[in-house]
């Protein structure tokens, strides 16, 4: 049995997101992806920059694309509460 919508996790994962790293200064949080596991569990990639991250004017004349920092939150489906937040290699 299905407890939350996608997107309701997606909500959920963002804030929290949001709420934990907010005053590091984050800019372009976005859902990166999203998947229901079988052991019940919401998997949400959230996707960000940190003004530490940005490219300095030459980098970003080359082409060359912004590094993104991406944690997965795992949010139980049946009471819809965050059990863990993990960086995520990007590369």
């Amino acid at each position: 049995m299905r407890y939350m919508k996608a997107q309701e996790a997606a909500l959920l994962a963002k804030d929290y997101v949001q709420e934990l790293f907010g005053q590091d200064g984050l800019s372009n949080l976005a859902l990166e992806e999203i998947e229901l596991q079988p052991d019940g569990y919401w998997s949400v990639t959230i996707g960000f920059h940190r003004p530490w991250e940005e490219m300095n004017s030459l980098a970003a004349l080359s082409g060359a694309i912004q590094p993104r920092s991406l944690r997965v939150v795992r949010i139980k489906d049946a009471t819809k509460q965050v059990e863990s937040v993990k960086k995520r290699d990007n590369s």
